[in-house]
């Protein structure tokens, strides 16, 4: 069968599932033009009567259908992101350049995000999804894969075939897909050697290629090396929190995830150096914790915000009397402002 009579079968295929699932009524000489137009039209505007009809009802992966919103993305960094200046900087020209090079991409953009709870590190993960899909985080080409789906140690071959599988097949599916390791510190040493090889500078990898996708790996580790950074740089260095760098963290972000116990110990993506970015998400101060419970009583409605409703908020939260950086962050936040808002 020629690649164009494929395409007219498929075509004719999408309007025939299109008027079953939109319950649409139609004549069968209105049916014959429509098959007739599609067969004549052919391969040239498949992909735009396919955008027009099918892609309208159903979620379609197409550079004209993902929006690739940037600045919506630049927009959520600076308005609901709070205390953490290296990730809103180096995150957003990461994606932003994966995007815009995107046809000369060499390999997919692979990120991996440590610090402690409640820092942001899901949040933003969303926010890349907000600003790439129509449907964000619920987009089905945005995967997440949970460290404790993963976390028998005993059950590492299966794992390790069961992530390569669902990679190859949602890469396949969509060379956009975005697909999140959450809490990677939960899952077996040597799970993701599987995948090194779909991350790393190729075409494609049997006939696949991942040079269009973003990897997340999302993990804990670090979070006690980058709070001890930190706190040395701004008391015992005197810099200001704003004035430290990626390069200040990045390397313990590495040597951290590479020497302790969990998914990326020992990890060939780290010996191979697949991993693009290593983005620490700074412990929360005071100031920073305030910006969260405004910006979750606004979530809900609530514009003016008393001192007194922040500060009823902010007795849930515990900070440490050495350091004044939150224990949780923002992370319980969210359910007790919703309390107040009923």
């Amino acid at each position: 069968m020629s690649l164009k009579s494929i395409c007219v079968y498929l075509l004719k295929s999408f309007l025939v599932l299109l008027f079953a699932q939109t319950g649409y009524c139609i004549e069968p000489i209105s049916t014959t033009l429509l098959f007739g137009i599609s067969s004549g039209l052919g391969i040239k505007y498949f992909d735009v009567i396919k955008e027009n009809t099918y892609c309208r009802y159903r979620e379609c992966c197409s550079d004209n259908i993902i929006p690739f919103n940037i600045e919506k993305l630049q927009d959520s960094l600076e308005n609901r992101l709070f205390g953490q200046h290296i990730v809103k900087e180096k995150l957003f020209q990461a994606v932003a350049s994966h995007y815009k090079k995107i046809e000369k991409s060499q390999k997919p953009l692979v990120m991996s995000f440590h610090g402690s709870p409640g820092t942001g590190k899901n949040f933003v993960s969303n926010f890349i999804a907000e600003a790439v899909f129509e449907k964000g985080p619920e987009s089905k080409f945005y995967h997440v894969f949970h460290g404790s789906q993963y976390s028998d140690s005993d059950l590492i071959k299966v794992y390790k075939k069961d992530v390569k599988n669902k990679v190859q097949e949602a890469v396949k599916t969509c060379p956009y897909s975005i697909i999140v390791f959450d809490e990677v510190d939960k899952m077996p040493e040597g799970i993701f050697d599987s995948i090194k090889n779909l991350l790393d500078h190729h075409n494609s990898v049997n006939g696949i290629s991942y040079r269009k996708s973003i990897f997340i790996f999302l993990t804990n580790y670090g979070a006690e090396e980058i709070t001890k950074t930190l706190f040395h740089l701004t008391n015992r260095e005197r810099l200001y929190r704003h004035d430290t760098k990626l390069h200040h963290f990045e390397e313990i972000n590495r040597l951290g995830v590479f020497n302790e116990q969990g998914g990326l110990k020992d990890s060939h993506l780290i010996k191979s150096a697949v991993i693009d970015f290593y983005l620490p998400f700074l412990p929360l101060e005071e100031r920073h914790v305030t910006q969260c419970i405004k910006a979750e009583f606004e979530s809900f409605g609530k514009e003016s915000v008393t001192k007194e409703e922040i500060e009823q908020i902010k007795n849930y939260i515990s900070f440490c009397p050495v350091t004044k950086y939150s224990y949780t962050g923002c992370k319980t936040i969210h359910p007790k402002v919703k309390a107040e808002c009923l």
